[in-house]
């Protein structure tokens, strides 16, 4: 199944952002982390994804594969450890220019714990991930 295409998304100069990976939630202040996604053309998987700067929270792309959808990748908010996430890109109906449609759309989750590790850890609570064209 083909997931996501480079059709899909807004055109964007290299450098600029044509994607929003968003966190929150899970006892986190929220974070919207720019990135571009590109491929070799306008009908080809996407292939290459760059988080542009400033990447926030030390956030990484560990994994992309255009053809599941599935992604994931770690975020560190100041004194905590890394976080991991993961998520999967999903076709989403949508409603365009008063005509239904559909929109590629990357939604995900996180478990983040509160304290550091140690005897006195507390609970995981969990957070939403999303990957969104503007």
């Amino acid at each position: 199944m083909d997931t996501l295409r480079t059709s899909d998304l807004q055109p964007a100069p290299a450098g600029s952002a044509n994607c929003t990976l968003h966190l929150g939630y899970g006892m986190i202040a929220p974070f919207a982390q720019p990135v571009n996604l590109a491929s070799a053309g306008p009908q080809s998987l996407v292939n290459t994804v760059t988080l542009l700067p400033p990447v926030l929270n030390h956030t990484t792309l560990t994994q992309f594969n255009p053809t599941t959808g599935a992604f994931a990748g770690t975020f560190t908010m100041p004194g905590r450890l890394p976080t991991s996430f993961r998520g999967l890109i999903v076709q989403a109906p949508a409603v365009v220019n008063n005509a239904h449609s559909f929109v590629s759309v990357g939604c995900g989750f996180f478990l983040s714990p509160v304290n550091p590790p140690g005897p006195n850890s507390g609970p995981s609570y969990s957070g939403r991930v999303a990957l969104t064209s503007p």
